[in-house]
């Protein structure tokens, strides 16, 4: 092919030839006046033709790859009218609402098929076979020269060529187990959501005393930044300390009781040590909390002279500078709590070095330099087919490949072509050895070049050339990660900082240079990562 470059070389010769012959035929003695004006006037407008035509491919040649301002969104069309169907109505089970089939790649003797041809997943219907539409499991040879393999329980098409002929094909034997695998796998990620969303919160509660301001809370607690006893002469100051995060218990209610009530917490309530008027010669009050398993308080806010709590809180106290010459002090609480952005995983691509977020089926790419998140796009919109509410995804260390995981499959990414490998997915169990389904987190670290994969309360290190688990694994996450949470969403190493992320709910934590959580963690995802929710 000749590109635009010889073209215009091409042309400038072309040029040249007739620069020349212009002065050959303007100091020629053998041509007539008439003659030698023709040809001279031919000449300088083939010449034009060529200059034009060379600085219009120029000009082509520059601007080809500029994008122009985006223009203003016009008005949505009206909606069309719905054509023609492919199916006919009276052909067996077309138009039925069928339950969905899966397709594996073992075959009805028991046997793994190695076939690139081969892809598990749901079956695609119909699908056309031997001239006909085919709305279920075929248990016909797919082709004469074929043996048939799916006698018994059929085959079907997990993806069509253009004809609607099957591209790809899987066995149907084991969709009833496929089937209720995927059915588990949705509820397990329903029921963690759930939990999420009911178990974060404040999840424990205690005081600081001490003779000055600067007094500290206990690692891992965060100080409500009012005195108990405000202004109250000679006392102690007094702070409450709330630890929040995701756990399996938390507070669930704050409670004051005084001499009115015989310092008796109500029932389920236990009463924490410590007078909140110690050394100031007010009234005795203390601070009752109850714990439960979910539906946590979500904050605790204390407020100087008004027992109006904001919007949302209530009052769950009396005066607790009572007796004294400070003023009034209230305890409010919420468990008000608004939607958790629960991501599904995250991790840095090796491709770009950027880092990308999962949420259901959007994804998120954050921008370093502009220090915010970009807008949220399908997944399918540039990885491909990969399916909603996965649970990992990370580029692999030891081949720079990047994989999605759900429930027990596993994706490739095919760079070059923008979508799922050719062959994918397949069993997480017959591509890395050793490592269980419902995965949490995958990563490879950045501090030691190994890969993690991690699973609640256990992690499991992988040998990269046996492809198998290393010896002696799993073994407990959180005696390799001090204080990491369980359940995380994701773990990564982050090049732009050279720190390790761990990620929960709408949470984060840095690792430190001990491999324990960053003091001053958790914090909330939506500070670091700006605009992602």
């Amino acid at each position: 092919m000749i590109t635009l470059q010889i073209y215009r070389w091409i042309l400038i010769v072309l040029i040249l030839i007739c620069i020349l012959l212009l002065g050959t035929v303007f100091k020629g003695k053998n041509f007539g006046v008439k003659l030698r004006f023709t040809i001279i006037w031919v000449l300088i407008l083939f010449i034009l033709n060529f200059a034009n035509m060379f600085y219009t491919l120029k000009y082509y040649d520059d601007n080809k790859d500029k994008v122009g301002l985006k223009g203003p969104k016009g008005d949505d069309g009206a909606r069309g009218f719905r054509g023609p169907g492919f199916e006919c109505s009276q052909c067996g089970m077309a138009g039925k609402v069928m339950p969905p089939v899966y397709a594996s790649n073992i075959n009805d003797y028991g046997t793994k098929v190695n076939d690139k041809r081969v892809k598990m997943g749901k079956c695609v219907f119909p699908f056309v076979h031997d001239f006909e539409l085919r709305y279920g499991p075929v248990k016909q040879p797919r082709s004469e020269t074929e043996s048939n393999d799916a006698f018994k329980y059929g085959w079907c098409a997990t993806s069509l060529n253009t004809d609607r002929t099957y591209k790809t094909y899987g066995y149907c034997n084991m969709s009833d187990i496929m089937a209720k695998k995927k059915e588990e796998d949705e509820r397990r990620r329903q029921a963690r959501e759930k939990y999420i969303m009911s178990n974060t919160g404040v999840l424990d509660v205690k005081l600081a005393l001490g003779n000055r301001s600067s007094v500290k809370c206990p690692p891992n607690f965060t100080k409500v930044d009012t005195d108990l006893n405000y202004d109250a002469g000679s006392g102690k100051y007094i702070y409450i300390c709330k630890k929040t995060g995701i756990g399996g218990s938390g507070i669930v209610g704050l409670q004051t009781v005084d001499e009115s009530d015989n310092f008796i917490c109500p029932l389920g309530y236990r009463k924490m040590p410590y007078d909140l008027n110690k050394d100031t010669g007010g009234t005795e009050v203390y601070l009752c909390k109850k714990k439960g398993n979910k539906n946590f308080l979500s904050d605790v806010n204390v407020q100087i002279d008004s027992d109006k709590c904001p919007t949302d809180f209530k009052l769950s106290s009396t005066n607790v500078n009572e007796g004294t010459d400070g003023n009034p002090v209230y305890i409010c609480t919420t468990d008000k709590r608004t939607k958790i952005m629960a991501l599904d995983a995250a991790f840095v691509w090796q491709n770009d070095k950027a880092l990308y977020f999962f949420k259901g089926a959007k994804f998120w790419k954050y921008d370093p330099k502009k220090g915010k998140v970009d807008k949220s796009k399908d997944i399918t919109q540039f990885w491909g087919k990969v399916p909603a509410n996965i649970d990992a995804v990370f580029s692999y260390g030891y081949n720079g490949k990047t994989y999605f995981f759900k429930g027990d499959m596993v994706y490739l990414y095919d760079v070059k072509r923008q979508k799922i490998a050719a062959g994918y997915p397949k069993y997480i169990k017959n591509e890395f050895k050793g490592i269980p389904d419902n995965l949490d987190a995958v990563f490879t670290w950045g501090n030691d070049g190994k890969t993690y994969f991690i699973k609640g309360k256990f992690y499991y290190r992988y040998d990269d050339k046996r492809k198998r688990i290393e010896r002696g694994y799993p073994k407990y996450l959180d005696k390799r990660f001090k204080n990491i949470p369980m359940s995380i969403n994701a773990m990564f190493s982050y090049p732009h900082d050279g720190k390790t992320y761990v990620m929960r709910g709408d949470d984060f934590w840095i690792l430190n240079k001990k491999d324990a959580m960053q003091s001053g963690y958790p914090q909330k995802i939506n500070t670091k990562f700006k605009d992602l929710y």
